[in-house]
């Protein structure tokens, strides 16, 4: 006697990693937060995914808008709830007196092993040299690298800031670079002039080999030929950058993770009294990713550093079914 047993098997099959990314523009000329002087305020938001991740995703946030009131210290913070497959808490904290106008917020939620990411906090008592005193001064940390992450390339985004300009510019510059054993980041955080510093909150990334993101550290230092600080501000001032892409990138912006946030900056303002700053117009053309930024009306900028994270289109995971027949 002969028996028949029929076998069915369900492959998935997984390319890559998975990477989602979005905007949260919630802050933007509220009555509630720009007329106000009841200060902490607190504004918390449900972020939900186009499509829900197969495992809990790290959730990476940066600013690539922020405009806030001049001349009053400006205390501002971003921060994660709860996070999900399904999507995740975005926590503002905005702590005056300078009163916020608009924070354009860019998250990037991403499932990828070989991608580290980090959030540091440095308080008031932390920043010996940043909280007080005049002229050129620097804290320096250090931030281990999992041993996992092979050969990183590293960058770091700002999230939150509690500066008093003290008369003189607002000025944060955070760079960051790995050690040559590429075991720790060494973090070098740096103000100037009359600025104290008396908090700085910051995401660092590292993405090693076998990840297809892009990350990279650019900036620029107006002095050099004074088009961000030309005493004529009226008008959107704009620089154009290119980072050059594979051409498994596509042209379409939706298709692609492009992602870009400010990572220090030095600024004041004159004709207005607000300090604003934003990064906007990107795209993929012709394998480039191009972006330009600057800074708004009345806003002098002596200095602009910012970080990309970029990742191509993730690919659909493939189902197969295979139909065995046994006698």
């Amino acid at each position: 006697m002969k028996k028949t047993f029929d076998l069915f098997l369900l492959m998935v099959l997984s390319f890559g990693a998975e990477w989602q990314t979005g905007l949260d523009n919630v802050i933007k000329n509220q009555p509630q937060l720009t007329l106000t002087s009841n200060y902490p305020i607190h504004t918390q938001i449900e972020i939900l995914f186009d499509k829900q991740f197969s495992e809990v995703p790290e959730v990476l946030l940066m600013y690539e808008h922020v405009t806030f009131e001049s001349i009053l210290d400006v205390d501002i913070n971003l921060s994660l709830g709860q996070v999900t497959k399904s999507g995740f808490e975005l926590r503002y904290r905005l702590g005056g007196p300078a009163r916020v106008q608009q924070l354009k917020v860019r998250w990037v939620a991403f499932v990828d092993k070989n991608v580290q990411l980090t959030y540091r906090e440095f308080n008031f008592m932390q920043l010996r040299e940043l909280r007080q005193g005049f002229g050129v001064r620097e804290d320096i940390f250090t931030n281990p690298v999992n041993a996992n992450i092979k050969s990183p390339k590293v960058s770091a985004f700002l999230l939150g800031f509690k500066i008093n300009p003290e008369n003189g510019p607002y000025s944060l510059q955070i760079n960051c670079v790995l050690d040559s054993e590429m075991r720790n980041v060494n973090l070098n955080l740096k103000t100037k002039d009359t600025t104290h510093v008396r908090y700085v909150k910051l995401a660092l990334i590292l993405v090693g080999e076998g990840s297809k993101a892009i990350t990279k550290q650019g900036g620029i230092d107006s002095r050099g030929f004074n088009y961000f600080e030309e005493q004529s501000t009226s008008g959107i001032r704009r620089i154009d950058y290119k980072q050059t892409v594979p051409n498994t990138f596509l042209t379409a912006p939706q298709d692609n993770v492009l992602s870009q946030g400010l990572r220090g900056f030095e600024a004041n303002s004159t004709e207005s009294e607000l300090i604003s700053m934003s990064l906007d117009k990107y795209h993929v053309f012709d394998d480039n990713y191009e972006m330009n930024f600057g800074p708004l009306n009345g806003t002098l900028i002596y200095s602009l550093d910012f970080s990309i994270l970029l990742h191509e289109p993730t690919k659909i995971e493939k189902i197969t079914m295979s139909h065995l027949r046994r006698k």
